[in-house]
């Protein structure tokens, strides 16, 4: 399974109701520590992103959009697996992984009080083209190999969002938290286990995906710190984000 539909979507820093700022353009710069799997065959993945985005408000939305770089490693436990064509598998290797992608959203803001907003309800995405060696590895592993193999090269994943954030002053520093809660609309396998330990149910669902972010935001650079959970996912990411300039009301 790739780490990207999850790495890729990291948190978007944006102007408050208040702020005398319309819009503004972000450079940013994010890492994380992902395992991937179960507890028999668990994998960690180390990903880096440099992205840019665009962030702004038209009256009680606000919204974003940005293109990023994603660069990195993912380390394969997978045991030795001799085929009918023996074709070998490593046991433990190291392997390439990138991706470009793009991402948007939009929310509504609630201005609960002057230092305080609720971005009640949003929809972002991110969708990205995974390349480098891992995607390769995956397509050529034979179809009896795993449960699951994820071949493709669309990598995306979908939330909804709730966000607080609250202002020390105007203009101000500022702290965030957000709650996202999405999919990347794959079919992964669950398995149902008798007293024996012997699968007795075999089926697919597609997993929701999980992801709590704290933003402490100032002027210009803002830290976050997000943790991201799903089936045979979890990892932890943090980032700076710089403002490089806005646009006043």
């Amino acid at each position: 399974m790739s780490p990207l539909p999850f790495t890729q979507s990291t948190y978007q820093v944006q102007p408050t109701q208040n702020d005398s700022v319309r819009s503004a353009n972000y450079l940013s710069v994010a890492g994380s520590i992902n395992g991937v799997g179960d507890n028999d065959d668990f994998d960690m993945a180390l990903l880096g992103q440099i992205k840019f985005h665009h962030a702004g408000k038209a009256g009680r939305f606000q919204y974003f959009g940005g293109a990023q770089v994603n660069l990195g490693s993912y380390n394969s436990s997978d045991k030795v697996l001799i085929t009918d064509t023996a074709m070998h598998y490593p046991q433990k290797d190291l392997y390439f992984v990138c991706s470009g992608a793009v991402t948007a959203g939009f929310s509504y803001v609630i201005p609960v009080h002057p230092n305080f907003d609720w971005r009640i309800i949003g929809l972002e995405g991110t969708i990205g083209y995974e390349g480098g060696q891992y995607v390769k590895y995956r397509k050529a592993l034979p179809g009896d190999y795993y449960e699951y193999i994820d071949r493709q090269n669309l990598q995306q994943l979908y939330f909804l969002t709730t966000e607080l954030v609250f202002r020390k002053k105007k203009n101000g520093s500022k702290i965030a938290y957000q709650l996202a809660v999405g999919t990347h609309f794959k079919q992964l396998p669950t398995d149902e286990y008798d007293y024996d330990g012997n699968i007795y149910n075999f089926h697919t669902t597609v997993p929701a995906v999980v992801r709590n972010t704290v933003a402490f935001v100032g002027d210009p650079i803002s830290f976050h710190l997000q943790f991201t959970g799903s089936r045979y996912f979890a990892g932890i990411g943090a980032g700076l984000t710089y403002q490089l300039g806005r646009n006043r009301k």
